[in-house]
């Protein structure tokens, strides 16, 4: 199960101090009223849990991003715009060669069942990178690499601007305009 992010506030409580049977004040994290669903599926009571403080990311650097990926996507040298049929392709593209992908692979001791994978899988998503590698005389191996989610649930802060500037470096080499430039003036309109 995929444990998603829950947001807590921390408050003073009562409880039933169970020895003494009197209430007492403490202070707990308690789930905001909309993440109580989540929190009884995802946690167990009595057990540990750690608490780590979350830095939320700014959205003005998050709409910067994505603007900048838009001009990068509109300024594409030709030879290489035909590859990419929206921004969004370019920029998952640009998060997997920059390394910011999750990635798994398949073993299959035929073919036929390999490429069935991968046509399955194309069919589903249309910005996973596929590759089809012989590993051995009948087996086969399919790699499957998925840009990672760059949304505010799934991405801290340090993680989206780390994979900002990496993909934004690599969308001034591919527009071929000089290191910053691109950055600069696109922020001017985001």
């Amino acid at each position: 199960m995929k444990i998603l992010p829950v947001t807590f506030r921390w408050v003073e409580v009562e409880i039933v101090d169970e020895e003494l049977g009197e209430l007492r004040r403490v202070m707990a994290m308690v789930p905001q009223e909309r993440f109580r669903f989540v929190c009884r599926r995802q946690f167990q009571a009595g057990d540990d849990y750690t608490l780590v403080p979350h830095e939320a990311r700014s959205k003005a650097s998050h709409g910067f991003f994505f603007a900048c990926v838009n001009e990068a996507f509109n300024n594409l040298p030709e030879n290489i715009a035909k590859r990419f049929p929206s921004a969004d392709h370019l920029r998952s593209w640009c998060l997997i060669e920059t390394g910011w992908f999750d990635e798994k692979e398949f073993e299959f001791d035929n073919k036929r069942y390999a490429h069935s994978l991968a046509t399955f899988i194309r069919a589903e998503d249309d910005f996973a990178r596929l590759s089809i590698h012989q590993v051995g005389p009948k087996n086969w191996k399919v790699i499957v690499r998925r840009a990672k989610s760059q949304s505010y649930a799934t991405m801290n802060k340090e993680a989206f601007e780390k994979s900002k500037r990496a993909v934004l470096d690599l969308l001034e080499e591919m527009t071929n305009v000089p290191q910053g430039t691109f950055r600069k003036e696109t922020g001017k309109h985001a």
